[in-house]
């Protein structure tokens, strides 16, 4: 069998509760971006099938990130252990069949934790069979406290899907709440929003929020309302 093709494209997927989205990148400029929308029974399928449209399976990207909003549970670097992952994660998302998942972590060094998450083993195996083994994962959770690392007033960073919500705080240097709430509305993310804001006792104001993907103008405007 030939040797797959090592390109200079960086491979960018994100896997959501609603779909997925990939951006194939060269030299810091988009060459091609899709989004998907599919339940998850169907990820797993979708997403070969995508990669078999756009002519990318049997290539080695240079780089391939993979963004996953699920389940997770963070743990202190002081307890962490490597082979405690599986103990840590159902002690927080009791699962049924530990086979069907495959459990990996991401160091956040900014607060001394290891956020645990899981993968579907279906979907895990359909990636690596079509894109190789160099593959890093990160979570969203990551990805906001990042986020909100970089701007220095704001304190809450969510992520909006077309059926839920994945929500960081931090407050005064320490990582309050990493959650995901089901959502259908821009209602119900308002509500969460708040929830979160009256409980956590944060400032009530849209300045404080960094809303992810940046274009949700309606999402904005209702907080907008509501806080002001």
């Amino acid at each position: 069998m030939a040797e797959a093709l090592l390109i200079p494209y960086s491979l960018s997927i994100r896997i959501t509760t609603d779909g997925f989205s990939f951006t194939l990148e060269q030299n810091q400029e988009t060459i091609l971006k899709r989004r998907v929308y599919c339940p998850d029974t169907m990820l797993s399928e979708k997403l070969l099938e995508e990669f078999q449209q756009q002519n990318l399976l049997g290539k080695q990207f240079e780089h391939t990130k993979i963004t996953l909003h699920s389940k997770s549970q963070a743990v202190p670097d002081e307890l962490y252990r490597k082979e405690d992952e599986a103990v840590w994660f159902t002690s927080l998302h009791p699962t049924k069949r530990i086979q069907d998942i495959v459990l990996t972590s991401q160091y956040i060094p900014e607060f001394g934790c290891h956020n645990i998450f899981a993968i579907p083993k279906t979907l895990h195996d359909t990636l690596h069979n079509a894109l190789g083994d160099n593959i890093i994962y990160q979570h969203v959770t990551s990805e906001l406290i990042q986020a909100l690392l970089n701007q220095k007033n704001k304190c809450m960073a969510i992520y909006q899907q077309q059926n839920g919500i994945d929500m960081v705080v931090v407050e005064n240097g320490t990582l309050v709440l990493t959650n995901h709430f089901p959502t259908q509305t821009e209602t119900d993310i308002a509500y969460w929003v708040l929830n979160a804001m009256e409980q956590l006792k944060l400032p009530t104001s849209l300045n404080s929020v960094l809303i992810l993907p940046e274009n949700t103008p309606a999402l904005n405007n209702l907080l907008q309302k509501l806080l002001s």
